[in-house]
């Protein structure tokens, strides 16, 4: 098979397996938090720690999509796509170089590339990280064996600038002294790659300096143990894939029992056998996921699929020359493309998950038990998208299965407030501030809820003891006044709109009170304010005419009534008959200008 047939059938099965990311939406999960980095400038890719450690590649290459593309995430994921095929063709090189063998690099490579495992590192815009750190990572490999060794260490430095994890890279090349390049395995020509190594694990460090004390020691060695078991579970058997697993707290003892012998098992066979890619591919497996494993914990997951995006070469090749050994030559070119087809199915399977954030984590929801963030995820996604109905017993089904956690219950709450479902809101509220009385927000949104409810001075004492912000000052001054307490109502009001001299709604709230004291000219003026916040709002218009028309001043009434109707006609007659509470007529607002000039 020539190579260049080779290429090309890759970056087709690539662009099959992957190319309907190319419709998929962004996921609520990090890459909010990568798209306003991405909207950062040159100094914050090199500086920021955020999320979890130092990756100014990935900042630069986001921050080009977002001024190539904005902020379409269809754009950034076909690019995720590209970035991958690079990858896969990357690989086939390094082993065709290494071992002169087409057919066998290329199983190795299409293998790997449309594994299952890859989606979540491929359709996900943040892992932009993850194919960026891969392809420098294999493209040091190919250097490397063809001794470009300068290549190698500028590879290497962009790797790491992408995603730490590559740091294993200087104990990759020695595994492939020992196979496929079958050279003495040396360690002074890679001084420069360990110091590049331990430099940038120092940094890690740094930035998850806050993980290492989060989770107990001893849980983190027995998730890090059955986690080795469970990703080659995974691998060759790559169902019921998530975004993310949640992490077991007390995992039995014998089954990390059974777990640590499976991996001492395996690692006695492979060195046993005579085939040194055994121990090889076992070691690279073994070794490359040391930095993600969990001893030092970053995130809720315990374990996760993109996790394997390096770690995966070592099995896939250990796997594809071991069949190729021991098969007949026929058989095993069947059965590498039968394996191709079968990953390559599940692969578009999984891929279709991954189409918005509702889908996914669904998906999380249905393959995993006692996952309260996918719970919580997926209670948000569909809330942004005005499903608060179908949201709510997912947030319900999080604070049971978080064992009463006040989050996912003050965010059931905060999902009903915004449904203005405001009776129903009071008691997950409460509840989540029984449990934690601090919670940041809570005592507001409680006070919202119970003000809304038509229970104002309950409101009261959880607006007063939240932190005093505009819209706090607004719905403390609508208690206050729904108290009939005038003065404190007033006093409120001020203070919002000094706080906040755009707030639209305090203003709005303030006229009301201004107009039930018989303060006309202090309501007109909040009004033209408002007009100015909002120019495009009927509202203050239909307001300051139906004020000029109690101060008798006609003329300058039917003028904001027709500045209203400029604005939008009907939306404007029907502020004016909602608000004089009339019968419905598309002429209630023509009819009051018309009495406005020309009756006397």
């Amino acid at each position: 098979m020539k190579r260049s047939y080779v290429l090309g059938g890759l970056v087709i099965l690539v662009a099959l397996v992957f190319g309907s990311v190319a419709t998929h939406g962004f996921i609520n999960f990090d890459d909010p938090d990568y798209l306003a980095g991405a909207h950062q400038g040159i100094r914050y890719a090199f500086t920021s720690l955020k999320p979890f450690y130092w990756q100014p590649l990935t900042w630069l290459s986001l921050m080009l999509d977002v001024r190539l593309f904005g902020n379409r995430p269809g754009a950034m994921l076909v690019e995720n796509v590209l970035l991958h095929a690079i990858s896969t063709l990357l690989l086939f090189l390094t082993f065709y170089t290494a071992t002169k063998n087409v057919n066998r690099s290329a199983a190795v490579a299409a293998l790997w590339a449309i594994h299952p495992l890859r989606v979540e590192s491929v359709a996900w815009v943040a892992e932009r990280k993850d194919v960026l750190s891969t392809l420098f990572f294999i493209a040091a490999m190919l250097a490397y064996a063809n001794r470009r060794y300068a290549l190698v260490i500028l590879a290497f430095i962009l790797a790491v600038m992408a995603k730490p994890m590559a740091l294993t890279l200087p104990v990759v090349l020695m595994l492939l002294d020992v196979w496929p390049l079958e050279r003495k395995p040396t360690w002074i020509d890679k001084i420069p790659l360990f110091a590049i190594s331990a430099a940038v694990l120092g940094v890690t460090f740094i930035g998850q300096e806050h993980a290492l004390a989060s989770i107990p020691i001893s849980v983190r060695i027995a998730n890090a143990i059955t986690a080795y078991a469970a990703y080659l579970r995974k691998f060759f058997v790559p169902t019921q894939l998530a975004i993310l697993y949640p992490y077991d707290y007390d995992i039995a003892p014998f089954v990390v029992a059974i777990c640590l012998l499976i991996v001492v098992g395996i690692t006695f066979v492979v060195f046993r056998n005579k085939h040194r890619y055994l121990a090889v591919g076992w070691l690279w497996y073994v070794i490359t996921i040391v930095p993600v494993i969990g001893i030092v914990q970053a995130g809720a997951q315990s374990m996760a699929d993109r996790f394997l995006y390096i770690p995966s070469i070592g099995l896939t090749f250990a796997v594809v020359w071991l069949a190729a050994d021991h098969l007949a030559a026929t058989t095993s070119k069947y059965a590498a493309i039968a394996a191709v087809a079968i990953l390559s199915i599940l692969s578009i399977y999984q891929t279709t998950f991954w189409k918005d954030s509702v889908t996914v984590w669904a998906r999380a929801v249905a393959v995993t038990t006692d996952n309260a963030s996918a719970e919580m995820h997926l209670a948000a996604a569909l809330d942004a998208e005005g499903r608060s109905d179908e949201a709510m017993p997912h947030y319900v089904e999080a604070a049971r299965e978080s064992h009463g956690a006040p989050v996912p219950l003050f965010q059931a709450g905060n999902a009903l407030l915004r449904a203005k479902r405001y009776s129903d809101a009071i008691s997950p509220l409460e509840q989540a501030l029984a449990l934690d009385p601090t919670l940041d927000g809570g005592q507001e949104s409680l006070g919202v809820a119970l003000l809304n409810a038509g229970r104002p001075i309950d409101a009261i004492p959880h607006l007063e003891a939240s932190p005093k912000t505009a819209s706090v000052w607004n719905n403390l001054a609508l208690a206050y006044e729904r108290k009939n307490d005038v003065a404190k109502a007033d006093k409120a009001f001020a203070e919002a709109i000094r706080l906040d001299p755009k707030l639209y709604d305090a203003r709005m709230n303030y006229v009301a009170l201004l107009s039930a004291t018989n303060r006309n000219d202090e309501a007109l003026a909040q009004l033209a304010a408002a007009s100015r916040i909002a120019p495009a709002a009927v509202e203050p218009h239909i307001f300051r005419a139906l004020v000029f028309a109690n101060l008798g001043r006609r003329t300058e009434a039917a003028d904001e009534a027709q500045a209203a109707q400029k604005i939008d006609a009907k939306a404007a007659n029907d502020q004016f008959t909602a608000t004089l509470r009339l019968g419905p007529n598309d002429n209630n607002l023509n009819q009051f200008i018309t009495s406005m000039r020309y009756s006397r």
